[in-house]
């Protein structure tokens, strides 16, 4: 009877029959390192996916072919949908014919870009139908050939800044207006004092020789100092700037309807 090669029966019970050999310790541990890695892994995504969200800028990724593969709670806000409805659907398919549809696909040929990053300012109509400012960012992704593969988008809304500086422009203004307003109202207050004396005197003075023509010019006198007493207290309450068309081209701004006149009320006598 030959006898068994002592190593070959040894290299057969790591493999084979009911002994437990180093091969099997080496492959569970092995599968075990996998199984801990995968659970490591998956607690990263999910990591990942949680910071993704909290972004208040929406962001999405989409394929060459235009189809979503992924975007945060942002971004679902502006599709008024969660992601599982759309991710995997072509941009027309999800958001139909319109500017956000045209954005998110990117106006440029990826192929044609030289930097990784196209940047574009527009004015959109969200789904809910509101407009907003956006500054569009794509940045490219490329495969390990060096091909692009899709991009990452972001839609930042500059829309409450915007309106913001624009409210601050147009306080700016007011005030500069109101400053000279009340410059003016100054200088007019002390000629029509004046106007207003020298009619009451020419009245005592001249009242015996007054005749129907010049007493007509002469009561003409305090109702233009009426009138000129309302244009300052007009630019003296300023509280907004309004203008309308004095000629085509040409705008003015309307006094009357820029000022909230003060209500003095009325007292009656019974």
């Amino acid at each position: 009877m030959v006898p068994r090669d002592t190593a070959s029966e040894r290299l057969l019970n790591t493999t084979t029959g009911p002994t437990y050999g180093p091969l099997n310790v080496a492959s569970d541990k092995l599968g075990d390192d996998i199984s801990q890695r995968m659970v490591l892994l998956e607690q990263q995504v999910e990591f990942y996916q949680i910071l993704f969200d909290a972004l208040p800028i929406p962001v999405f990724t989409i394929d060459n072919e235009d189809r979503f593969k992924h975007c945060n709670q942002a971004f679902e806000r502006v599709m008024q949908q969660i992601r599982e409805e759309f991710i995997g659907s072509h941009v027309d398919d999800v958001v139909g014919d319109s500017t956000l549809a045209r954005v998110i696909k990117c106006q440029a040929k990826r192929e044609d870009i030289l930097s990784q990053v196209d940047v574009r300012n527009e004015r959109i109509r969200f789904l809910d139908g509101s407009f907003h400012d956006v500054e569009v960012r794509h940045v490219f992704t490329f495969n390990l050939n060096g091909e692009p593969d899709g991009a990452v988008g972001m839609l930042i809304d500059h829309t409450d800044r915007l309106r913001a500086e624009k409210a601050e422009i147009e306080t700016e203004k007011l005030r500069t207006a109101q400053k000279l307003a009340i410059s003016v109202a100054h200088e007019f207050n002390n000629p029509l004092m004046i106007v207003s004396g020298v009619h009451q005197l020419a009245r005592a003075m001249l009242s015996d020789k007054i005749d129907g023509k010049l007493g007509e010019q002469l009561d003409r006198v305090p109702r233009s100092i009426d009138r000129m007493k309302e244009l300052v207290e007009t630019l003296m309450n300023l509280t907004e700037l309004k203008e309308s068309e004095y000629i085509k081209g040409t705008n003015f701004f309307d006094l009357s309807g820029s000022s909230k006149k003060k209500d003095h009320g009325k007292s009656s006598k019974k």
